[in-house]
């Protein structure tokens, strides 16, 4: 049995996954499940609110993140500031390594042309882009495995919380 004092948030960016329908329906199972779906558009306009809906609070209990190749530009500085921080272990599957920030002008034919403004670099000064954030225990997700209704990737987060905590670690595919 579980400890009272724990929280599990999952935080979906609207991807076409099926993380939002899949923590939904396990809320019905686990009242300490909290599922925060981001539906506004990406970029720098929206990172603020989705920060402050996690509250900026400070961490006091184990905290896992899951990442995978399709953790682009603020994912890349979220996990390389997590690791930093040593805020918990990273699970899942690197970072795509993209994370520059471009701005844009408008052609007098109406296009757009976009070019590099700014390079982000880790705390040591070393370029991030094309450099993918490294993962503490690797999980490769299953091509099609969301069709199943699992997440290889956060089962592993989960045993890896329970171990943490000192509960007996869940057998790979239990509920």
């Amino acid at each position: 049995m579980l400890a009272d004092d724990y929280e599990l948030i999952v935080v979906d960016d609207d991807s076409s996954d099926r993380t939002w329908e899949l923590a939904e329906e396990l809320t019905a199972t686990y009242s300490k499940l909290r599922v925060i779906r981001r539906q506004t558009e990406r970029g720098l306009s929206t990172a603020v609110p989705a920060r402050s809906m996690l509250g900026q609070r400070a961490l006091e209990r184990p905290t896992v993140l899951v990442v995978n190749q399709h953790s682009l530009s603020d994912a890349e500085d979220f996990t390389e500031g997590y690791r930093a921080l040593k805020l918990g272990k990273v699970v899942g599957e690197p970072t795509a390594g993209w994370i520059i920030y471009t701005s844009g002008t408008r052609l007098i034919d109406g296009s757009i042309l976009r070019l590099p403004m700014i390079r982000v670099t880790t705390a040591s000064g070393a370029n991030m882009e094309r450099n993918p954030r490294p993962v503490d225990i690797r999980v490769d997700a299953p091509l099609g495995e969301w069709y199943t209704g699992t997440d290889s990737q956060l089962d592993a987060a989960a045993r890896e919380l329970l171990r943490e905590v000192g509960h007996a670690p869940m057998p790979s595919g239990a509920q």
